[in-house]
């Protein structure tokens, strides 16, 4: 969960499957739901780490999708709407993104995998393994 600069908190929603990111207004207390079609099917859900935002106003967060072996970090664009996905490779191995990303002031994303820390470069979506 993270709360913005516009007073709005982003939580990430691993339970129902028609959404993958929420948005709470804390003003009018109105919940604005997003879905990122993840698989052919269009399925949102999986498993839904932390979230975090960015200088910009992107919001981050992980999902593990189990049955297909694919964990992506996924931007959340909220002035267009628009999720972008960075599929992890298979040479960094699983991450635990259900534990939570976060962002440094260099603007890196990183998360954990299960014996080394990951990072992604948004810039080119290339990640990089620290043991």
């Amino acid at each position: 969960m993270v709360s913005t600069y516009d007073g709005n908190v982003y939580f990430g929603d691993a339970r129902t499957p028609s959404r993958t990111l929420c948005k709470l207004d804390l003003k009018t207390g109105h919940i604005t739901s997003y879905m990122s079609a993840e698989d052919e099917n269009g399925v949102a859900s999986g498993i839904h780490g932390g979230t975090a935002d960015d200088k910009t106003g992107d919001i981050w967060l992980g999902s593990e999708r189990a049955s297909q072996r694919s964990d992506v970090l996924i931007k959340f664009d909220p002035r267009t709407q628009k999720f972008t996905r960075y599929p992890s490779p298979s040479s960094i191995g699983e991450l635990g993104l259900s534990v939570g990303v976060g962002l440094d002031s260099k603007g890196y994303v990183w998360a954990a995998s299960l014996d080394a820390a990951v990072r992604l470069d948004p810039k080119t979506g290339e990640y990089s393994q620290i043991k």
